[in-house]
Order: structure tokens, then C-alpha cells, then sequence
């Protein structure tokens, strides 16, 4: 919906992108990280395993996303970059991803033993008392704050990046080789658990971030 535009006035077609991206970047991304968590605290059995789990589940996210991000420009260059144009290319990204995203609950049943677990120690959550430990818990306000800073710096960029190609540079295609730089990260991951080891999370943190800048 959100790359699926009507034509409508001004205003109409602003609160249409302004209310599905919200629906988009803050609810149904919302839920999916919060049940991912939770079906793969049922699904898989140890921590060792769950940790594998997300660590190949990164590794493969960033390849294919880096992929993808260098497909998409020149298929928008070639095909154009119309309201038509965009439907047709995010419906065939969103039909077999969402198709693939399915796949796991038939293919990777949850376990027995752990819905058990989490039965017997599950304390019911009100929206009384979730709000009570957000108010009194500094710490979960800062990192709320850090993570909304840091995903509004993304869709900052990622918008000023297409912005910046398509009306300064005047060619949407140069989208492939800047996201040929994603191809560093993925060097970078190799070496982060002995780089985090030898000098600490927080320097490596702080390294990163200066590298972001840059």
C-alpha cells in the first residue's frame, strides 16, 4: 500500500504515504519483531542454538538485502520509477518473501516442552503494568529513545539517498554501487566478535558509529 500511491491532491497523497508508512516502519514491524523473539524461544531448543539461529539468519538478511539493494535501482531505471512502475516491482518482492516467511511454521513446528515451560512461568501482562515499568525504568526509556534516534537517522537516509540520485545525480541506477558498500559489512561481521573481545562492546560500538559518520 505504501508504494501503491492513488492519485489523489496534495494533501490526500501525503497523509496516504504519512499514515502507511507509519502502519508500516512502526506497528506491523513492531509485531513482527515481538512475536520473531518469541517463536524462536518455542521453536528452537537451546540458547546455543537460538544464537546460531539469529547469527545465520543476519548473515543471510544482509546478503540478500545487499542483493536486492542493488537490483532494485537499475530494474527503476530501466522500467521507470512511475506510481505503476513501483507497485509492480514491490509485489514481486513482497509475494515470495512473504511466501518464504510462512514457510517456517510448517516447516519448523514450534516445541511442545517449550510452550510448557513458558506456560508455567508466564506472568499475565497488563497495559497497566507494562506502562508502569516503562515510567520507572530509565534505562528502557534510553534505549527507547536511542532506537528511535537511530531508525529515524535510517529512513532519514535511505530517503535522501533515493532523493539525492534520482534529483541531483539523475540517475537512479548509481543505487547499485553504493550498495555494493554493503558488502564491507558483511567482512566487518567476520571480525567483530574478536574485534568486541579484544577491545569491549563499548569501544566497538563507538568505532562503529564514528565509522557511520563518516
Amino acid at each position: 500500500m505504501m508504494y501503491s500511491t492513488p492519485k489523489m491532491g496534495t494533501f490526500a497523497t501525503y497523509a496516504w504515504v504519512f499514515i502507511t508508512y507509519t502502519l508500516q516502519s512502526a506497528v506491523f514491524i513492531t509485531i513482527l519483531y515481538g512475536t520473531d523473539t518469541v517463536y524462536l524461544v518455542r521453536a528452537v531448543r537451546t540458547p546455543e542454538n537460538r544464537t546460531k539461529v539469529t547469527a545465520n539468519a543476519g548473515v543471510y538478511t544482509m546478503i540478500f538485502s545487499t542483493i536486492i539493494g542493488m537490483i532494485i535501482p537499475q530494474v527503476m531505471q530501466n522500467i521507470g520509477d512511475d506510481r505503476k512502475s513501483w507497485s509492480m516491482v514491490v509485489l514481486c518482492i513482497a509475494i515470495p518473501c512473504a511466501t518464504i516467511g510462512m514457510l517456517r511454521f510448517f516447516l519448523v513446528p514450534e516445541l511442545n516442552a517449550a510452550e510448557e515451560i513458558m506456560e508455567e512461568k508466564q506472568e499475565k501482562l497488563t497495559l497497566k503494568k507494562a506502562f508502569s515499568a516503562l515510567k520507572g525504568n530509565k534505562y528502557i526509556l534510553m534505549f527507547a529513545v536511542m532506537y528511535f534516534c537511530y531508525h529515524f537517522s535510517n529512513g532519514m537516509s535511505g530517503g535522501g539517498q533515493t532523493y539525492y540520485l534520482k534529483y541531483v545525480v539523475g540517475d537512479l541506477g548509481v543505487g547499485t554501487w553504493m550498495n555494493l558498500g554493503m558488502v564491507g559489512v558483511l567482512v566487518l561481521l567476520l571480525f567483530a566478535p574478536k574485534l568486541m573481545a579484544k577491545f569491549g562492546t563499548g569501544n566497538s560500538l563507538r568505532a562503529g558509529l564514528v565509522l557511520m559518520l563518516a
